[in-house]
Order: structure tokens, then C-alpha cells, then sequence
């Protein structure tokens, strides 16, 4: 075959694969449109603690005793989505065992369900902010004990030797919630800062500055903690805390209440309605870029 007709040859290949792929542009082999990828997400469940129910950050929503709020971040970043399949099952007092088991709430009279079972095969996007009840952290880190004996203060060893099992119960927790929505998002949200900069912060109780430096030694790792189970388990990860550093107790706007509780209007340690706004925020841009 002479170089002049393989030259013709391969312009016949050419053209022939040129006018295949003009077919497929042009709706396919059948002259149909092209499929395009479906990602919106039309299936919302949140999951959590009280930081994620957010109690009395808005109207309560919940007869359980869970004090979910009408302004929590779940609930406005199923707004922010646009989504209408959208269940919250947060709970105040929940810990990681409440995900997969009945769980009672603090002063209800009866246990609810797991949260796990507002999960299914066709959820698309599941948030969990589950760890800072498990062992009572929340409260008893602003009580460490750094020299024996501690009386009714806990040693601040005895709650760094017990992250690891924190963090591998989140883990754990989240895993369960992938093998019941195996094609959903999984996020997991971070807690916001509970630690002031300074000793001499009210909000909390009274420190030394010894006791200061191992509370916020506990509250890094178990942060670290927390975004380590995620990564493990094979979600997203939103770190709260640095999205809060600037709105720390007893700064100019913090973001979460004093120690103090006022049934019908606070929890204690709980968040505020702008670190709910915030948070649902900055989830709503991870979900975008996903």
C-alpha cells in the first residue's frame, strides 16, 4: 500500500470516528439526551448531642426531651440546601451508644429510639456531632485534678488515657451509620470552643493556672480526637472550634452559654443561636464541595 492511500485510510478512520462522536454529543447512539450525574440531596438526617439539638437556641420542636430547637444547625442547613426529606433525631445528653441504642434523655420519662433508625438506604446526607458526653467530659474537664489527692476533682490523666476510647467509639458510631446509608455524605461536626484564654473567666468554673493548661489539654486532644475518628471512619470533617476561636467564653461574642442552666432558656456549655448560623454555614460549603 502506497503512503498516499494509508494516508487516505486514516483519514476515513478519522472521519468515521468523528461523526460517531458527533452522534454521541448529539444525544447518544439513540439521538437521546446525555445522562447527567443526579448529586443534589434529597435525604437529611442529623444526628447528635445537644450541640446539635441546640436547646432553646429557637422554638422547641421535640416532645421527647430532647430539646431539639427550630433554629439548631440541622435544621437550618436543611433550609440552606433546600432540602423537605429531613428527619433530626439530636438529642440533649446523647453519647456515642445513644446512635446505635435506645438512649433516655436527662429528666424524660422514657427512652427514645436509637438515632440510627432514622437512617436509610436512600439517605443522601448525614451530620453527626456525637463524643463530648461520653465519660461526662463536658462537665468534668473544667474540674481536673493535677495532684493527688484530687477529693471530688477528676485527675486529668485518668481523662487523657480515656480519649482513645472516645474517639474509637465515634468512629465506630459513624461506621454504623455507612453501613446502613452506604451512598451518603457522612459529616462529622466538632464542637465549638469551650475554653477561655484566661483563668479569670467566669463562665466557667474557677481555675487555677496549672489547672487551666491540663482542662485545655484534655479539651485539644479530645478535639483532635474527634477529627481523627472521622477521618478514620471515612467521613467529612468540620472543625468547629477553629471556626470559633475567636468567640471563646468570655470573649465579646461567645458562642456558647456559662455554666450555669436556666430551665427554658439555657444549657449550661450549650451553644448560642449565631454558632448554630455559623456552623450550618460552613457545612452547607463542605456539602458543596464534595
Amino acid at each position: 500500500m502506497t503512503a498516499r492511500r494509508t494516508r487516505a485510510a486514516g483519514l476515513a478512520i478519522v472521519a468515521a470516528l468523528a461523526l460517531i462522536l458527533s452522534g454521541c454529543g448529539a444525544g447518544g447512539f439513540g439521538g437521546k439526551e446525555p445522562q447527567t450525574l443526579d448529586t443534589a440531596i434529597k435525604s437529611y438526617v442529623a444526628l447528635g448531642d445537644g450541640f446539635a439539638a441546640a436547646p432553646y437556641t429557637g422554638r422547641t420542636t421535640s416532645k421527647d426531651g430532647c430539646l431539639r430547637s427550630s433554629a439548631n444547625y440541622p435544621t437550618r442547613l436543611a433550609a440552606a440546601l433546600g432540602i423537605t426529606d429531613f428527619k433530626d433525631v439530636s438529642c440533649v445528653g446523647a453519647t456515642t451508644k445513644a446512635i446505635t441504642d435506645p438512649f433516655r434523655p436527662p429528666g424524660a420519662a422514657r427512652s427514645v429510639k436509637a438515632q440510627l433508625a432514622a437512617v436509610g438506604p436512600d439517605t443522601d446526607l448525614v451530620t453527626v456531632t456525637v463524643g463530648i458526653m461520653n465519660d461526662n467530659l463536658l462537665n468534668t474537664m473544667f474540674r481536673v485534678c493535677v495532684a493527688l489527692p484530687c477529693g471530688d476533682l477528676v485527675p486529668a490523666s485518668e481523662y487523657i488515657e480515656t480519649l482513645p476510647a472516645i474517639a474509637k467509639s465515634i468512629t465506630s458510631a459513624v461506621r454504623a451509620v455507612t453501613a446502613k446509608a452506604p451512598s451518603a455524605y457522612v459529616v462529622v461536626v466538632g464542637y465549638p470552643e469551650l475554653l477561655p484564654f484566661a483563668r479569670n473567666c467566669r463562665s466557667v468554673p474557677r481555675m487555677n493556672e496549672t489547672q487551666l493548661f491540663y482542662a485545655t489539654k484534655v479539651w485539644q486532644q479530645f478535639t483532635t480526637a474527634v477529627g481523627s475518628a472521622a477521618r478514620q471512619a471515612g467521613a467529612a470533617y468540620v472543625d468547629v472550634q477553629r471556626l470559633s476561636e475567636t468567640h471563646a467564653p468570655c470573649t465579646k461574642d461567645p458562642w456558647v452559654n456559662g455554666q450555669i442552666s436556666v430551665k427554658g432558656s439555657r444549657v449550661g456549655y450549650h451553644p448560642k443561636a449565631a454558632e448554630q448560623q455559623a456552623v450550618a454555614a460552613a457545612i452547607a460549603a463542605q456539602v458543596a464541595t464534595r
